[in-house]
This record gives C-alpha cells, sequence and structure tokens, in this order.
C-alpha cells in the first residue's frame, strides 16, 4: 500500500486537490441509498473543496427485486414462510448480504478503479463490504455495526441467512480490516468489535461520529406542558413501535393531554391520542415539510429500538431542541449523550417511565437545551475531516461522546 500521505502532489512537487471514491452496498449516489449516509459524505467531501470519482454503482433495484424474489421462493419452498411483501423486503436485504455478492461487488469495483489509476488519494468503503482495497492507495472503512455485533443481535436481515453464510461475511470483513489503513466507525460500541472480535490494532481503529441528514429548525420555547411525543422509523417492528403504543396508553392514563405522532410503515393501527403518518420520505419536498412540522410541535421524540447501532435520527431530533428517549441496544447511547434518556426496550415500565420524565416541562426543556448543544458536533462535515485524517494516519479531532 502506498505511503504517500493523502493529497499529495505527483512527482514534481506540484500541489493537486486531495481526490476521494465512496464506495458502499448501493448506489451512494443515490440520496435514499443506505440511510442516505454515503450521499451525505460525498456531499460533504465537495463542500471541503475534496474530488469525488465516480466508480461503482450497485445493481439496479429491479435486479436485486428479482434476486430477492428466487431466495423467497426458495423459503416458501422450504415451508419457512408464505410471501408477503414483508418477506420479499426481508430476502432483498438477505440477498444483498450474502458473501457471493459481496464478492461481485469487489471484483466488479476493481475492474471500475484501475480506470482511475493513480489519481485516487483515498477509497473510503461504507462498510467493509468490498474487500481488499482494489488500488495503491489508503483504503478507510466506516460502519456503525460489525458482521459479528450483526449475527449477534441483528434478526431482521443477517438472522436470515445461514451459519455458513455469515461465517463467509465475518471472514470478508475480516480481510478487509486486515487490508484497511483505517477502521473507522460511528460509535465506541463498534469500534470495541473490530478490536474485540476482529484483533484489529487499537491504534487502527478511530471513532468519528455520525452526521445529521436534516437540520430541522432549532425551537427551545416549546409549550412544553401539552406532551407531544414523535416517533419516526420505518420499519415498525424492529423500531419497536408495539410497545411505544402500549407504553403511550399508559402514560396518557397519567396525562390525560399527551399525543403521539407516529411517522413509518405501519397501517390498520389506531388508539387515542395517536396520529399516524404514513412514511415520510427524505427525497419527498412535500412529506419533508410535513416531518419538519412535526418535529417542531414535538416536546419528546421517543424511539425505543430493539436495536439501533447509532441511530442518525436521535441528532437529528436533538437539533430541532426535542429531548430523545432512545435503546440501550447498540451504540446510540453515544451519540444521545446527556441529550436524553436511553431505556432497555424490553422493559415497558423503563419506557413509560421515561415519557413520564419527559413529560415534566422543567426536565423535559434543560434536557433539550443540552441535546441541542450536543447536536452541533454531528456534522458530516467534521465527520468527513475525522476520516481523511484516518486516511493520513492522524488521530485527528476526537468524536463526541
Amino acid at each position: 500500500m502506498s505511503s504517500a500521505p493523502v493529497g499529495a502532489g505527483p512527482r514534481d512537487g506540484a500541489p493537486r486537490r486531495t481526490t476521494v471514491t465512496v464506495l458502499a452496498v448501493d448506489d451512494p449516489y443515490d440520496p435514499l441509498a443506505n440511510s442516505g449516509t454515503p450521499y451525505a459524505l460525498i456531499a460533504a467531501f465537495r463542500e471541503l473543496g475534496v474530488t469525488t470519482l465516480p466508480t461503482f454503482r450497485c445493481l439496479p433495484r429491479w435486479a436485486r427485486y428479482l434476486l430477492a424474489a428466487t431466495e423467497l421462493g426458495s423459503w416458501a419452498a422450504r415451508g419457512e414462510l408464505r410471501p408477503t411483501r414483508r418477506a420479499l423486503r426481508d430476502a432483498y436485504h438477505a440477498v444483498w448480504a450474502a458473501a457471493v455478492f459481496h464478492r461481485v461487488k469487489s471484483n466488479l469495483a476493481a475492474l471500475r478503479l484501475r480506470q482511475h489509476g493513480d489519481q485516487l488519494d483515498a477509497i473510503l468503503q461504507y462498510g467493509a463490504v468490498y474487500g481488499k482495497a482494489p488500488a495503491q492507495c489508503p483504503l478507510v472503512t466506516y460502519e456503525d455495526m460489525t458482521v459479528m455485533q450483526a449475527a449477534r443481535h441483528d434478526r431482521w436481515t443477517i438472522g436470515k441467512l445461514s451459519g455458513r453464510e455469515i461465517q463467509l461475511l465475518i471472514e470478508h470483513q475480516r480481510r478487509t480490516y486486515a487490508a484497511a489503513t483505517a477502521c473507522c466507525t460511528t460509535t465506541n460500541w463498534a469500534a470495541r468489535s473490530v478490536i474485540d472480535d476482529y484483533g484489529v490494532a487499537e491504534s487502527k481503529v478511530h471513532v468519528v461520529g455520525v452526521g445529521r441528514n436534516r437540520t430541522p429548525a432549532l425551537n427551545l420555547n416549546r409549550p412544553w406542558h401539552e406532551p407531544r411525543y414523535l416517533f419516526v422509523g420505518e420499519d415498525w417492528e424492529r423500531k419497536n413501535g408495539p410497545r411505544l403504543l402500549s407504553a403511550f396508553e399508559r402514560v396518557r392514563a397519567r396525562r390525560p393531554n399527551a399525543r403521539l405522532d407516529i411517522v413509518g410503515r405501519v397501517s390498520g393501527l389506531s388508539a387515542a391520542g395517536v396520529s399516524f403518518h404514513g412514511v415520510l420520505g427524505l427525497g419527498d419536498a412535500d412529506a419533508q415539510r410535513r416531518l419538519g412540522a412535526l418535529f417542531a410541535q414535538a416536546t419528546c421524540f421517543v424511539l425505543p429500538s430493539l436495536l439501533e447501532p447509532s441511530g442518525i435520527s436521535y441528532a437529528e431530533a436533538m437539533s430541532a431542541g426535542i429531548p430523545v428517549i432512545g435503546t440501550t441496544a447498540g451504540g446510540s447511547n453515544e451519540i444521545i449523550g446527556d441529550g436524553g434518556i436511553v431505556v432497555d426496550p424490553h422493559s415497558e415500565d423503563a419506557l413509560v417511565a421515561a415519557m413520564l420524565s419527559m413529560a415534566v416541562p422543567a426536565t423535559a426543556s434543560v434536557v433539550a437545551a443540552r441535546g441541542a448543544a450536543r447536536a452541533e458536533g454531528y456534522t458530516w462535515e467534521k465527520v468527513a475531516l475525522r476520516l481523511l485524517d484516518a486516511a493520513r494516519g492522524e488521530r485527528g479531532q476526537p468524536a463526541r461522546h
């Protein structure tokens, strides 16, 4: 691997701009793919004056759905499930998590990267899915959860794979980490897995934090005496929506004026004091205006997910001046810090207690102010700078905890 510093000039010593490329599971130039993170990083690099070269874009969505339908058919043939819309989504993700497709993507990406020759100063992999660096320049990985953590905690996606497939993915990721110049993570929770589960030297692992994909208008002068909770999560089951509804019923028995707004993929439900708004997509301007209005009205953001490696939505809520209730499952407690409360997602009593505490105006307003100050540190530009520092072999600015 080249030892030249990132952004070094050509042999004649003339300076040139830093040039990077971003690889991801999905198309990094799609603002809706992979929670918008690769797209946001590319935009941040460009804001910093870094040149980003397009490289490999994954299979089109129709091809992925065709593969998913094939996988779904094999599950149904084995009697494991009946074809449903939810099952098709599960198959869609499981197929793309399979080791064989990581190998295909790695080979295709290597072919494309050879076209860039010595133009690149660094390759950033969002998710260690492309194996060894397909070019002679620094390779930096960035992710919120390792495969081994997913195998322990993520029954929704990787849990659909066979034990053999999971082991292949773990070995693939182990080789990627070994080849990388730096292994970057969103939280210490993920970093510990890179070190402890994969044997990567601690000096090679960097915690670089997260940024925000949206920044709602900041308002610290809300009508705190009228509790209004906001839930935003597309995956209703994994985000623990059913338990939240049950907890809210108990909260409303104590605070009859409490309200709950649900944003996500859920239908056929109704409950007193609850408004269901459906999915308000990041790529829909009108939907984002409606979501902005919900952020403006909320007095507490609550997302007690069964797994949340590093919830960007918590940072977004805090930036709006809203206290948050998050989960202990994953590394999101590091994102939230003193800007909210984290609860055991399996304890409804703990969730009810947290919601009632945030219905006290004096408590909610103080926590909201702390969260708003904390959220200032969560920008993709700051993450991009830390990633560049890591590519140079520098420790850089530490992430906020």
